[in-house]
Formats: structure tokens, sequence, C-alpha cells
């Protein structure tokens, strides 16, 4: 034990002995598959998937009230997994219902456990620096007040999502069992999306491949958010895969659903939900890679992955798409992103200071599509300066949270978290609920997270 570390009771570590001991993993894999059915009973019912919305809320919400904050992190997890699945079933609720959903949840959980907490200010000071430019739209006679609500709400509902999810995690700890549970949360309802989307694939018929997104094999639904919340799936189980616990068959179905998710987002033909996972996975493997019992599993898992990959997936998929899907990720332009982003340079340089305000850009970009698919270039054209201070204060978050964490595995799950959200605010800015609450969740001081029954602190594996 190193000089001033902590003492831990025996009763304690005995409880946590037991609690890691209790291997629940085929329960949560019975969870995960359940949605199946699931989604197959959303299509064509938005009804039936509007109740199950409201009913996520409203139990969360009951849960928010009476349950330590770390199951209320479960279901803020769920509820990211499942925007996308409302959205594509057409669920009756409003279109930003996950990420004013997750902001209730987790204010609720904090105040009526802690109240305000002056000592996690980075989340709150970036929120606030968004706020000052609200008044340049509020000023415009042109726009009435319908309009500016939407506008507002379109543009500073992720960002409020992303301030409220960290400030929440920034209070809480998890252990082995609860980082399980986290994962097992976000992957359920993905499963469901990649449900609709290969169902929709086999119905469809005399399907076409291009060079570009496919409406179809998306579910009908945009593919840049479907491959995302797809891809983001795919990191939660193979986080799972790694630092989860259970038996052989167990870990190999989570491997199979890790595999399924990935391919499924591949057949959007959107390339950033599988470029922004493997982002993540790089960058966190720096310190998952020091860990023994990781680099086990990776040893086990690298050559059943290559072969599988090579010898079945890649080949089935190039037959299935006569080719068009590898010419797809073959190629690297970045579409139209790269036009918008150049657009809102040219804005910001025409208003450094305070930028033409949230949704204000979209009026003057002069391109095809107007609606922002890079979060970080609308920062700069619609809050000019204190966007910039905005994006910095970002990565100072990612930075902070990750040296935060009491050993490597912490460090590591910290840095995916926050590079994943980093990533995809660059192909999808926040129009899901996955990028602000998920960047969140690099807050999360993860603790014996391992499978053995405690982990030594990062100082002491040097």
């Amino acid at each position: 034990m190193t000089a001033g570390a902590p003492v831990i009771p025996t009763a304690v570590l005995a409880g946590s002995r037991e609690r890691v001991k209790a291997d629940s993993s085929p329960y949560l894999l019975l969870f995960i598959v359940a949605h199946v059915p699931l989604a197959l009973l959303f299509q064509g019912h938005p009804t039936i998937s509007g109740i199950h919305a409201l009913a996520t809320l409203v139990v969360g919400i009951w849960g928010a009230i009476r349950w330590p904050l770390g199951r209320v992190a479960y279901f803020a997890a769920y509820i990211v997994g499942a925007d996308v699945l409302w959205r594509m079933t057409s669920a009756p609720v409003p279109w930003e219902f996950a990420k004013y959903a997750v902001v209730l949840l987790v204010v609720v959980a904090s105040f009526r456990a802690h109240g305000v907490n002056r000592s996690r200010m980075l989340p709150i000071f970036y929120f606030l620096l968004l706020l000052p430019s609200i008044v340049i739209v509020a000023n415009d006679v042109l726009i009435p007040w319908s309009g500016l609500r939407t506008m507002l709400s379109f543009n500073l509902s992720g960002p409020l999502a992303l301030c409220a999810s960290a400030w929440f995690c920034s209070q809480i700890h998890l252990d082995q069992v609860d980082l399980e549970r986290l994962l097992t949360a976000l992957i359920a309802p993905v499963l469901a999306i990649a449900t609709v989307t290969a169902v929709s694939t086999y119905r469809a018929v005399d399907l076409v491949f291009t060079d570009e997104s496919n409406l179809v094999t998306s579910g009908g639904f945009g593919p840049n958010q479907v491959s995302a919340v797809l891809g983001l799936g795919a990191l939660a189980a193979l986080l799972l895969l790694l630092h989860g616990r259970g038996r052989l068959v167990t870990r190999l179905c989570v491997l199979t659903i890790a595999f399924a998710l990935g391919v499924q987002s591949a057949m959007t033909f959107s390339r950033g939900g599988l470029f922004t996972v493997a982002g993540a996975v790089l960058l966190g493997s720096y310190y998952f890679l020091r860990d023994p019992h990781t680099r086990r599993i990776l040893a086990a898992a690298l050559p059943v992955v290559t072969f599988a990959l090579f010898a079945a997936v890649l080949p089935r998929l190039y037959a299935v798409t006569g080719g068009a899907l590898s010419e797809r990720f073959r190629d690297l332009e970045p579409s139209h992103r790269e036009e918008i982003a150049r657009e809102d340079l040219r804005i910001w340089f025409e208003h450094p200071i305070l930028g033409v305000g949230p949704g204000g850009a979209r009026r003057l970009r002069q391109t095809e599509s107007r609606i922002a698919h890079t979060e970080y270039s609308r920062l700069l054209s619609e809050h000019g300066m204190l966007g910039l201070l905005a994006i910095g204060t970002l990565l100072l978050m990612a930075v902070v949270y990750s040296q935060a964490q009491p050993n490597a595995r912490g460090r590591g799950l910290s840095l995916a978290f926050s590079a994943w959200g980093l990533l995809a605010m660059v192909h999808l800015g926040m129009r899901v609920a996955a990028v602000a609450v998920v960047f969140g969740f690099a807050a999360i001081r993860f603790e014996n997270v391992s499978s053995e029954v405690q982990e030594a602190p990062l100082e002491e594996q040097r």
C-alpha cells in the first residue's frame, strides 16, 4: 500500500469480494437479447414505442428520487441508447426528448443526494460560455418566438445535456458490477436498433448499393445517426468483453453482439460510426494495455476476431454489397462536411467575438446543406471566441477526468468515453443524446473495475 492511500475497512473489502463473485452476466445478457423482439414490436406501432419512452422516463425519475446515483447512471445510459430507436420508430415524443430526459434525471438525483457541488465547475463553465450569444438571435425581429425556441432547443439541448451529464457523473463512483450494468443498459437498446436495420435490409426489394449512405440499411432513418449509435453499442460491447466477467460462452456472446453491431454500422454506408469507435479504442488502449488481465483477454480474443473477420465477415459483406462497401470505406472524402465547416469559418471571421448566435449560422451558410454536422465549426460560427474557449474547455475536461482516475483501467475507460464523444462531434455534432452523455461518462470515477478483487493504483503499476 502506498503512503497516504485510504484505509479500506476489511468488512467493506469482504463485501466487495462477495459482490464481484456474484456473476450476473447471464441475466444481463438475457436483458440485452430481450430487446430484439421489443424492436420488432416497435416497428409499425409508434404508440408502443412512445409508451416505452414515457415509461422509461417515469421509472427513471422515481429512481432518481430513491436510488443511489450509480443506478441513475444506468437509466441515463439506457435513454441515450434508445434515443435513435424512439426516433426511427416514430415514437410520439418530442425530438429532443432523450436529452431533456437525461437532464431531468441527473438534476433531480444530484440535488436530492448532494445539492450543488461547487467544486465541479468545468461543465457549468462550458455551458455558460454558450449563453451570451443568445442575445444576438433573440434581438432578431425576423425570427418569431416559436422559431427562436426551436433554434435554441436544437442547438443548446446537446451542450446542456453534456453539462448536466458531466456534472452528475463527476459525483459518482462505479465498481466492477456497476460498470457491467452501465454498459449493458447502453447495449440493449442499441441491439434493438440493429434489429430494425437488419429487418429493413432483409425486407428490401431491389436494394442498390452506391458510394453514399444507405437509407434502407439504416432502417429508414438518418444513416449518420444510426451508424454512430450502432458503433457506440459495439464499443460498449468491446468494453464489456474486456472489463466484464462471465464464462467463455457469455464472453463469446458479447463478442458476437459487438460483431453484429459493427457490421450493421458498416452496412449503413456511413463511415463515421466505425471510425469513431476505432479512435476511441486506440486512445483507450494506451491505458488498457497496462493491465495484465486485459492483455490476456486480448491475446485470446484477437486470433478469433481476426479469423472471423477475414474468413467470414469481410468476404460476406463484399459479396452482399458487390464490393461497394469496401470502396466506400476506402474513400476518405469528408462528403459535404468540409464545405459546411469552411462556411462556418467564414462566418466566424466575419463575426469573431460572439458569432451569430445559436442557430444563426444555418441561414448564412452558402452550401447545399445548411445543417451543421461538425460541432467545433458550429461553436466558432455561432459563439465566436467564446465558442473557441468552449472547445478548449471540452478538451481540458477530457484530460482532467482521465487524470482523476485511480488506476490505469479507469483512465482507459474515461479516455475511451471522452474520445468517442469528441470524435463523434466531428461528423455528428450533438444531434443525438449519446454524444453529450457518453462524454459525461468520462467523469465517472471507476474503482475496482477488474474481474479480480482489487486493482493496484496506477502508481504501483509503473
